[in-house]
C-alpha cells in the first residue's frame, strides 16, 4: 500500500512538504544518515536540497513511502490536508474566472446568467472545500455576482442549502423567524430569502416551524372568543377579588321570598 500511495500522490508534494516529511523520519531514526538510509537515498541528496529549486519526483516517492511505513496516520493526514489545499487553490482559480466573466461591465444578460449559474453550480458541488478554505472569499464573490445580475435584470435561483454551513444556519434562523412573524402577511418567502441571501428552503422550514409553534396559541384564542363565558371554566386567577355590584333587597322582594317559602311548606 505504501508504495502504491507514494507513486500516486508524491507529485502533490512541494519541496517544503518533502523536507517536512524527511524531518519526521529524522526525529524517529535519530539522524539524517539513518533517515536517508531508511528512504534509500544518500545523505548528500538531503544537503543538495539547499541548492535546488525542487526535489526530484523519484526522491519524493522514496521519502513519502518511508514516512507512510513509519508513521502511517500522520502521513495520510498530511497528504489529505495537502490534497485539500491544492484542490481548493484550483477551485478558487475556476470560481474567480466565472466571477470575472459575470461582473464584466460590457457583459450582456445571457453571458452574465451563464457565468453566474456556472459559479453557483461549482460552489454547490464543492461546498466542502469552500467551507474549509475559501468561505469568506466565495461569499463575497457570490453577493457581487447577484448584485450585478440584479442590475441587468437577470433572475437567478436562490442560494442552495448545500452552500451554507450548519453554524451559519443556526445563526440566521432566529432572524428569519423574526422577519416571518413581523411581515408574514406582507412579504413572501422568496423576498425574505433574497434579503438575507439564504436558500428559500430554509425560509420555508422556518415558516413551518413558526406555524406549528403558534398553532396552540391561535387555537386557544379562537376558543376563548367563541365560548360562552358561562361554559368556559374559570381559573382561580380569573376569579374577581371583590364584588363590585350587589342588588338591593326591598320590601317587595321580602314578600316574594316569604310567599315562595309558604308555598313550599304547604306542598310537603
Amino acid at each position: 500500500m505504501a508504495g502504491h500511495l507514494a507513486q500516486k500522490y508524491a507529485y502533490l508534494l512541494t519541496k517544503e512538504d518533502t523536507k517536512q516529511l524527511f524531518k519526521t523520519l529524522e526525529k524517529v531514526y535519530g539522524s539524517i544518515q539513518n533517515a536517508a538510509l531508511k528512504c534509500g537515498i544518500q545523505r548528500k541528496t538531503v544537503y543538495d536540497w539547499q541548492k535546488t529549486a525542487d526535489v526530484k519526483l523519484t526522491t519524493k516517492m522514496k521519502i513519502l513511502e518511508a514516512t507512510i511505513k513509519t508513521r502511517p496516520d500522520y502521513t495520510l493526514r498530511f497528504l489529505l490536508e495537502r490534497s485539500e489545499e491544492r484542490a481548493s487553490e484550483i477551485l478558487y482559480v475556476m470560481l474567480t474566472r466565472f466571477f470575472e466573466k459575470a461582473t464584466t461591465q460590457e457583459l450582456d444578460q445571457r453571458t452574465c446568467m451563464h457565468a453566474a449559474k456556472k459559479f453557483e453550480l461549482f460552489r454547490k458541488r464543492h461546498a466542502g472545500l469552500i467551507f474549509g478554505h475559501l468561505e469568506e472569499e466565495v461569499d463575497d464573490m457570490s453577493q457581487l455576482i447577484r448584485q450585478r445580475c440584479k442590475s441587468l435584470r437577470v433572475s437567478l435561483p436562490p442560494t442552495a442549502i448545500e452552500t451554507m454551513k450548519p453554524a451559519r444556519i443556526l445563526e440566521i434562523l432566529p432572524t428569519i423567524a423574526k422577519s416571518l412573524l413581523e411581515k408574514e402577511t406582507r412579504v413572501g418567502h422568496l423576498e425574505i430569502a433574497e434579503k438575507f441571501n439564504v436558500p428559500i428552503e430554509l425560509v420555508k422550514v422556518s415558516s413551518t416551524i413558526s406555524q406549528i409553534m403558534r398553532a396552540p396559541y391561535v387555537e386557544r384564542k379562537k376558543s376563548e372568543t367563541t365560548e360562552s363565558p358561562y361554559q368556559r371554566s374559570v381559573s382561580p386567577t380569573e376569579m374577581p377579588t371583590e364584588i363590585k355590584y350587589m342588588p338591593q333587597v326591598t320590601a317587595d322582594s321580602h314578600a316574594e321570598i316569604w310567599s315562595v317559602g309558604e308555598n313550599l311548606e304547604n306542598t310537603r
